[in-house]
């Protein structure tokens, strides 16, 4: 963990102190999103980027985020977190084309990892949180921001991270990769522009709604339920009955899972 804590604050050495300016413009800098780098710069974006001392030092901050992606998939969860909002750190300050292979990279550990052996829960859950830093911070671009946008690939991994289940001897595994997921949706309604989510929701929220009402795990329904939320108060015209989803499925109803089975999904199917 403190090593990739390190390795993160160091390959910031090397990059310009504000974040790059070919960033998404859809995204919400909250209270939380001020970013100061480790040389304490500000968090804005800067009218002139300087990348020279990338350009010298670009062998150090590629073994970086190699090592940034092969903690993605460690076995400890502070490990996983840390690289994830770390990839995000940095990858908010690289060039563009820097900044493309990291997600290409993200989106390999999915198409690698696979979905068929427990092992890969770890690796699906770095990549769901590494994918949910990375728009949190306007890395992942939409396709009227970048023609080579990977955000259709990130989208089809979020569908099969949504449900995401794998045996292991008399239980089973995946409820982390879900919740996780479900950070990812809201992340995406969150920061890209609403002409862009109204394209891909649709796709999501059917598997959100699902999660939300028949989770067997608690978190994973609410969290659901959130990315849900975020949807509809973004793009309310497209979701038909939507602001009576929502509030039928809170986070305090969907506590009690005989309640969320048995009664409030029979009363959100009533209104398809």
């Amino acid at each position: 963990h403190q090593m990739t804590k390190v390795a993160q604050r160091l390959a910031l050495l090397f990059l310009p102190d504000a974040m790059a300016e070919w960033r998404g413009s859809g995204v919400a800098m909250g209270f939380f999103e001020g970013d100061v780098s480790a040389a304490g710069g500000s968090s804005t974006k800067s009218s002139s980027t300087d990348y020279r001392p990338l350009l010298e030092n670009m062998e150090v901050v590629e073994r970086i985020a190699d090592h940034l992606l092969l903690s993605l998939c460690s076995q400890d969860t502070t490990v996983r977190w840390s690289a994830a909002k770390g990839l995000g750190r940095v990858a908010s300050h690289l060039p563009q084309f820097f900044a493309e292979d990291v997600v290409s990279g993200v989106l390999e550990i999915c198409t690698r990892s696979g979905q068929n052996s427990s092992t890969s829960e770890h690796s699906w859950h770095g990549a769901c949180l590494a994918l949910a830093e990375l728009a949190r911070k306007g890395v992942i671009l939409s396709p009227s921001q970048n023609p080579n946008s990977r955000l259709a690939d990130a989208v089809d991994a979020i569908l099969k991270a949504l449900s995401f289940d794998v045996r292991k001897g008399s239980t089973s595994v995946g409820a982390q990769v879900r919740d996780a997921a479900s950070y990812v949706c809201w992340a995406f309604a969150r920061n890209f522009p609403a002409a862009e989510v109204a394209i891909f929701a649709p796709r999501i929220s059917k598997h959100l709604i699902n999660l939300a009402l028949f989770d067997r795990e608690v978190n994973c329904r609410r969290a659901a339920s959130a990315a849900f939320q975020e949807f509809v108060g973004r793009i309310p015209d497209v979701f038909s009955g939507g602001i009576e989803i929502v509030g039928m499925a809170d986070y305090f109803t969907l506590g009690d899972r005989s309640r969320a089975y048995l009664s409030i999904s029979q009363k959100v199917a009533a209104l398809e």
